[in-house]
């Protein structure tokens, strides 16, 4: 695959990836396909020859798509693990390539180029802070070997308010954070 031919594919798929994510609540919750229904769709042996690109996404909207338990429609309201926002996808596609863009909550969907030691040292950084004041208290861990923070709303008592008070820590506290936390790539 030449370069131009990676930039065609990768903004076709891009367009494909946001219309998808723009009909989910159009889409049936559940998957609309027989066990086993989705395998034999395809042929048992993989192919010998590329496909073009287009032929690819057709293949997903028209076999992949409906054998899809949509987690991310507005009516699915089983636990999953789903909250993955579009700017989530352009991060696992930098990480992917070992190019850490944090889109950090925290800064209401900004983005950072950052090494991952300095992504994890700036979210460990906030959150302490926030910790340390007592506003609220947020638990680190570590996915996919790098700090994040989730936020779990698992008392009945937290109403849209204290949500909408949370955001904003967070943001300010990030942005404090960033403004004053020393370079790690060392540029001035």
């Amino acid at each position: 695959m030449t370069p131009e031919e990676f930039r065609q594919a990768g903004h076709a798929l891009i367009d494909w990836i946001a219309d998808y994510r723009q009909r989910i609540p159009e889409q049936p919750v559940r998957a609309q396909v027989a066990p086993g229904e989705l395998r034999q769709s395809f042929p048992e042996l993989a192919p010998t020859e590329a496909s073009d690109f287009r032929t690819l996404l057709d293949q997903l909207e028209s076999r992949v798509v409906p054998g899809i338990t949509q987690v991310q429609h507005p009516l699915h309201f089983g636990w999953f693990p789903s909250n993955a926002s579009l700017a989530s996808v352009l991060g696992d596609i930098a990480t992917r390539h070992d190019i850490w863009l944090h889109v950090d909550a925290a800064m209401a969907g900004s983005a950072m180029l950052l090494p991952g030691a300095a992504l994890d040292s700036h979210t460990l950084a906030w959150v302490d802070k926030i910790n340390q004041s007592g506003q609220a208290f947020l638990s680190p861990s570590i996915l996919d070997g790098r700090w994040m923070v989730r936020v779990s709303i698992g008392v009945e008592a937290t109403s849209r308010a204290h949500v909408e008070l949370l955001w904003r820590l967070m943001r300010d506290t990030a942005e404090a954070t960033c403004v004053s936390a020393p370079r790690q790539d060392g540029l001035a």
